[in-house]
């Protein structure tokens, strides 16, 4: 039987590999995910009442935010220079998909929030506050990586 690879292929192989290493290295570090969004330390200067304030203000941005980043998704979708059936269902998956993060969000939150027990002053609005504004961030970030790279028409 006959090696695989013969001396030529083991040699067109490694140039091959010497080529193809560095891009494989950049598009490795493109696809490291970012660290955990935690909109706390933002307001983590502030008293009791003011970080809910500043949470509650983190919360309002984030939601804005994530309006903008479902509305720029869809637009690089119906951009997308893809087959129409690959358009079609990508912008029904959109669709599907923001409809099910919305309902996640919710019951993910109000667990968080029952994981903080009776709580003193605003700490139970200031978890479910967090919680909204870290994953609305979270989803910002995930249809900012889905969506940016799409070629366009």
């Amino acid at each position: 039987m006959q090696h695989f690879l013969t001396l030529r292929h083991g040699v067109a192989c490694i140039a091959l590999m010497l080529l193809v290493a560095p891009l494989l290295a950049l598009q490795a570090g493109a696809a490291t995910p970012a660290p955990p969004v935690d909109p706390f330390d933002d307001c983590e200067q502030y008293s009791m009442a003011d970080k809910h304030d500043c949470i509650a203000k983190l919360a309002r941005s984030s939601a804005l935010a994530l309006d903008k980043a479902e509305a720029k998704a869809a637009a690089a979708i119906a951009r997308w220079d893809g087959d129409a059936k690959d358009v079609k269902q990508a912008r029904a998956r959109l669709q599907a998909s923001n409809a099910m993060f919305s309902a996640y969000r919710l019951h993910q939150c109000a667990f968080s929030v029952a994981t903080v027990g009776g709580g003193a002053g605003n700490s139970r609005d200031t978890a479910r506050l967090t919680c909204l504004a870290q994953k609305n961030l979270q989803r910002t970030q995930e249809l900012a990586r889905e969506t940016d790279g799409l070629p366009r028409k």
